[in-house]
């Protein structure tokens, strides 16, 4: 009879692996990004105090090699060399960093924990060297990809510095050949060690000694600068129960794939992309929206070994996206306001553009009725001073501030400037006038007077000016150089005639105030005189009004079915309509659709008829379908 008892035997043990080596082989084919590989071996130069790290790519006895060298405190250097090295060939998997506490490694910036940073060369070339000293004594380790053997000697020749380390890359691959050219390297550098460069201050210079024609060989690591504004917010942000994240966010005027928030421990990039951290509770917010780059910091987040890519779960990540998420508000109504200013620079621009349209349209077809426009009230001027009704200044909303967007009318002045004799005749265009005859001649050059000193001119108009040399009794001076003339401040250009004297003075397709200047040169005596033009919308309009083109004021009526209106003097455009919405994707298609609906209501002002809104409703309809289609 066989026994139905199972054996009670319990056998226990620690877990090892098979083959050790084959475990090494295992935790170096993890790195696969050779700049990535760079980046831990300089990040050891960082962690032993080194100010200084020279990366040069040359050849060696004919093979192509990488090396990196620094100014650092050297290989664990309370042990002798060879002891030191030998412990760094014995001891993969294993970082005398990591009996560093938290607080040491913080005030440190000691990144390094897994000690397998240096398997990276596996991915970059054959061999590694690794040359050490510390007060003058000089050894060296050699590792060889694929191989477990090591070998620890004296250093052949001399290192640069009495104190310091150089690491060899020997027979570099080709397919990491290109990525350690000094520009791609450095840029990625410049990123990826970003935070450590603006701690520490430490110098990283890439030289390349086989880059070739133009390419850049040397290329100074500097702590890439983000685009785009910085936003106000706190540099730090509290982790429950954990450190606080340091956090430097930027926004992007337009969505960039190319860039995003990414997170760092230490200084060091871990995550490209900081909502990868936890895109289901991230990906939602505006973390994701294409419009923020920047980093956050965060020193309590454990590192996946191997790559050292990416972000291990844990407590402290769990309550980091907390953090964030207590954060999207904010970035939300960033978003917000921007998109607000970005609306107010759009209807800036678009209001432009439709005036300088309708500016040409008014000159070439004056049988279009224009609009009556109310011109904002100036200090010590004649224009609307009224205290109701007419006369007072149109406002924005009932605000009481004038509309800066809207026409401006004339100033209270005479539209024709007034010349004293003889100058008119000189300033219309006329010829000099012949000088009077003078019981003395006249002295030496003193002052240029400039007539009109002030003066109105029409969008896009002209106006002449004249200069005019004297003495100090106020006479006439011939001059034997030309006069110069040119625009200090404002919109518009001056166009000189001949010796100086008279010059034309062409206004812009925007309003605005124009200075002037003008010098003259009589031997060795200078004479600079000065005006002023004030470019307006129209001059003929009665003080205080002007037919021109109005600013539209936006309106959110998305239960109305009118697009737009002529209300109390002014133009209401229903940004709710449906045919809004669809011609707002493109700053094009809006603009098109405001001239579609400007036109509209020039047409009925002009030719007033019921059936005519209605019809012009229609084609503005019709217009903005096909505009689509077009599109």
């Amino acid at each position: 009879m066989v026994s139905s008892k199972r054996p009670t035997t319990v056998l226990t043990g620690k877990v090892r692996p098979a083959d050790p080596f084959e475990l090494i082989q295992w935790l170096a084919h993890c790195q696969q990004d050779a700049r990535k590989a760079v980046a831990e071996l300089v990040q050891n130069s960082l962690d032993a105090g080194a100010s200084r790290v020279d990366i040069l790519r040359k050849r060696i006895d004919g093979d192509l090699c990488l090396s990196i060298q620094d100014d650092g405190r050297g290989v664990i250097p309370e042990l002798p060399r060879p002891e030191a090295l030998t412990h760094i060939a014995t001891h993969i998997g294993h970082s005398r960093k990591r009996n560093l506490t938290l607080q040491q490694r913080r005030e440190l910036m000691v990144q390094g924990q897994f000690g397998i940073g240096i398997l990276g060369f596996w991915c970059l070339g054959k061999e590694l060297v690794m040359r050490s000293a510390v007060a003058g004594e000089a050894w060296e380790l050699h590792l060889y990809a694929e191989e477990p053997r090591y070998t620890v000697r004296p250093c052949r020749g001399r290192l640069p510095l009495a104190t310091g380390t150089e690491l060899i890359i020997r027979s570099l691959h080709d397919s990491a050949s290109h990525l350690v050219s000094a520009r791609r390297l450095g840029d990625y550098l410049a990123l990826e060690l970003r935070g450590q460069i603006l701690e520490r201050g430490v110098a990283i210079t890439i030289h390349d000694r086989v880059a070739r024609g133009l390419a850049q060989k040397v290329f100074a690591v500097k702590p890439v600068q983000f685009p785009g504004r910085r936003l106000a917010l706190p540099e730090e942000i509290a982790v429950p129960g954990q450190r606080p994240a340091r956090i430097e966010i930027y926004l992007l005027p337009e969505p960039d794939p190319t860039l995003r928030i990414s997170l760092a421990a230490g200084g060091t990039v871990v995550l490209d992309d900081l909502v990868e951290l936890a895109s289901e509770r991230l990906g939602d917010t505006p973390f994701a929206s294409g419009r923020f780059c920047g980093v956050v910091d965060f020193p309590d987040v454990e590192v996946s070994p191997g790559a050292r890519r990416g972000v291990l779960p844990s407590p402290a990540t769990a309550a980091l996206v907390d953090a964030l998420l207590a954060l999207a508000p904010l970035l939300a109504g960033e978003l917000d306001d921007e998109r607000q200013r970005s609306d107010a620079e759009v209807a800036q621009r678009q209001i432009k553009k439709l005036r300088r349209a309708f500016l040409a349209v008014r000159k070439q077809a004056p049988e279009f009725e224009m609009f009556a426009l109310r011109a904002p009230q100036r200090a010590g001027t004649g224009v609307g001073s009224d205290s109701a009704g007419a006369g007072a200044p149109a406002t924005d909303g009932g605000t009481g501030s004038p509309d800066p967007l809207l026409a401006v009318a004339a100033e209270a002045t005479t539209a024709t400037p007034s010349f004293p004799e003889p100058l008119a005749t000189l300033a219309e265009g006329g010829t000099e006038p012949e000088p009077q005859a003078q019981l003395f001649p006249p002295g030496p050059l003193a002052r240029l007077d400039i007539q009109p000193a002030r003066t109105r001119v029409e969008l896009l108009g002209s106006r002449m000016l004249a200069a005019l040399p004297k003495d100090e009794a106020g006479r006439r001076v011939p001059l034997s150089t030309p006069i110069t003339w040119r625009v200090t401040t404002g919109p518009g250009r001056i166009e000189p005639e001949g010796s100086g004297l008279r010059a034309r003075f062409v206004a812009a397709d925007e309003e605005g105030e124009t200075t002037l200047e003008a010098t003259a040169r009589d031997g060795d005596r200078l004479a600079t005189g000065t005006a002023t033009v004030r470019t307006t919308l129209d001059l003929g309009a009665a003080p205080g009004l002007a037919h021109g083109i109005p600013s539209p004021e936006f309106v959110d009526d998305a239960v109305g079915d009118w697009r737009s209106r002529m209300r109390d003097g002014k133009w209401e455009v229903n940004r709710g309509h449906p045919d809004f919405r669809d011609s707002a994707d493109t700053e094009r298609r809006q603009l098109r659709y405001l001239s579609a609906l400007l036109s509209k209501e020039i047409v009925c002002a002009t030719w007033p008829a019921p059936q005519t809104a209605r019809l012009l409703e229609q084609m503005v309809r019709l217009l903005t379908l096909v505009d689509g289609a077009l599109d």
